[in-house]
């Protein structure tokens, strides 16, 4: 499975896009609030931040539950379907989501 598979099948099973993007979105907007009018960033360019904010996660996991698989296995999809239907770590990460907080 490559990257854009793994972010396609953490997509289609699990919440950690949509709970991602509540967050983090949230965030960025609140900031962009906090800004003197004339600093204020357009919301697509908000969105845009946040897009790769979002690969950048996705690339991240990736590369952690790839080296969780054994040598040579994180190359086969049935591998990492595997993987995520003996363990927690899609649900795992989904609470990760759910609970995460930003500093100021």
């Amino acid at each position: 499975m490559n990257v854009n598979e793994f972010q396609g099948y953490i997509e289609h099973y699990s919440r950690i896009s949509e709970l991602f993007y509540e967050k983090v979105l949230g965030h960025e907007n609140e900031k962009n609030d906090e800004r003197a009018k004339a600093k204020k960033k357009d919301e697509a360019v908000i969105k845009h931040d946040v897009d790769r904010m979002y690969d950048k996660m996705v690339d991240n996991l990736y590369e952690q539950i790839k080296g969780v698989l054994k040598k040579d296995a994180y190359k086969k999809r049935e591998n990492w379907i595997e993987y995520f239907e003996n363990s927690d770590a899609l649900l795992d990460i989904e609470d990760s989501m759910a609970e995460m907080e930003f500093e100021e």
